[in-house]
């Protein structure tokens, strides 16, 4: 009886967060009718712009598909280290811009062919810029598949089997429809709304940038509603270092460094940099820069501070975004560390350092020699 009780009460646990996943398929829905609208419709309305050629319309088919060869690693990549919840709202409002600019576009281009009127080259512009579109568009709808078949699914069901097997059903099941029903509804509404090349061009840029227009504030609020529903799940990343250390961050796997790590190489940076001064040896400092020798400035307010603060500096330096610990430190003890391009020309010019560099450089000085003495 006990565990009956609990089998009922799992599975109304789990019934009720099927009911939670009703945004997610409404969500799904939009972001899926609008792809299969948009993959089926573009083609065709090259078919109607350039009458004489299919050139144009299996042109446009191998860059779209060309470049989500090679972009979509790369978008993963940046999935992986952003916030679930901006990655959505930003892969929505890019996806969606992207069909609309078509859709504008598409009339224009129309009509320049069909009339004559404009030249080659302003032709050959406007539909480079519609493949452009329909690349960076096709990417960040991929994209956003991705995170959520891929990334929210998984980590909303948080290991309940039953609610897995069911959302990546529904899922499957609204990717097949509309990749039936889509097409087929685009084509009917371009045979009966339409009957000629110029006025069907028309009516599947007003049908293809309408529904994205609308579609995407939905969007955006169904992705806000699953987010809420599973905030507890969805805010954190847990992943695991090579150390075996495993922790999360909430906005997305980036690239940090461990305190004992960052000891370590403060300890050998130290080291190396001593016996190449004792020993004479030329050598250039880690500053990360592959240019001839010179000497990082740090105004502190005590000589140990700044030996303590390099390591930080240079890492910072390094990557693309220091570390919020390292930025908190080194904001809060207001350290400055100016550029030393400007100190190299000041030297060759024969100018003058301002005091306040020169007494900075002084300190860092006699700190190093009473350090190696």
């Amino acid at each position: 009886d006990c565990g009956r009780d609990s089998g009922l009460a799992d599975w109304d646990q789990t019934k009720d967060r099927m009911k939670a996943a009703v945004p997610l398929f409404f969500g799904h829905w939009l972001s899926a009718w609008g792809d299969r609208m948009w993959q089926f419709a573009t083609p065709v309305l090259f078919m109607d712009i350039f009458l004489d050629t299919l050139a144009p319309a299996a042109l446009y088919g191998v860059a779209v598909y060309t470049v989500c060869v090679f972009g979509i690693p790369a978008a993963g990549a940046w999935i992986d280290r952003q916030e679930r919840l901006r990655v959505m709202r930003i892969t929505f409002i890019v996806n969606n811009l992207c069909v609309v600019g078509s859709a504008c576009l598409m009339p224009a281009l129309s009509n320049a062919v069909l009339s004559q009127d404009w030249g080659p080259e302003l032709v050959y512009a406007v539909f480079a810029g519609i493949i452009l579109l329909g690349c960076v568009g096709e990417v960040m709808n991929q994209a956003q598949t991705l995170a959520l078949e891929r990334d929210w699914v998984p980590t909303m069901c948080d290991g309940d089997s039953a609610l897995l097997t069911h959302l990546n059903t529904t899922m499957r099941r609204i990717d097949l429809s509309a990749k039936i029903l889509a097409p087929t509804m685009v084509g009917v509404v371009l045979q009966y709304a339409a009957h000629d090349s110029s006025s069907r061009v028309l009516v599947g840029a007003i049908l293809l940038g309408g529904f994205h227009a609308l579609a995407w504030p939905l969007e955006v609020l169904c992705a806000n509603a699953v987010y809420a529903a599973h905030e507890g799940t969805l805010e954190v990343r847990e992943h695991r270092h090579e150390d075996g250390t495993t922790h999360a961050h909430k906005h997305g796997i980036r690239e940090h460094f461990h305190r004992e790590h960052l000891d370590s190489a403060c300890e050998q940076l130290h080291h190396d940099h001593d016996t190449a001064h004792r020993e004479g040896i030329a050598h250039r400092h880690s500053d990360f820069h592959h240019e001839d020798h010179r000497h990082t400035t740090v105004e502190v307010h005590h000589p140990g501070e700044g030996l303590q603060e390099l390591p930080t500096i240079l890492l910072s330096a390094r990557k693309d975004e220091a570390p919020a610990w390292g930025r908190a430190s080194f904001t809060n003890r207001a350290h400055t560390l100016p550029p030393t391009r400007r100190w190299a020309g000041r030297r060759q010019s024969g100018a003058a350092l301002p005091s306040g560099e020169r007494s900075s450089r002084r300190s860092i000085a006699s700190s190093s020699s009473s350090a190696s003495s």
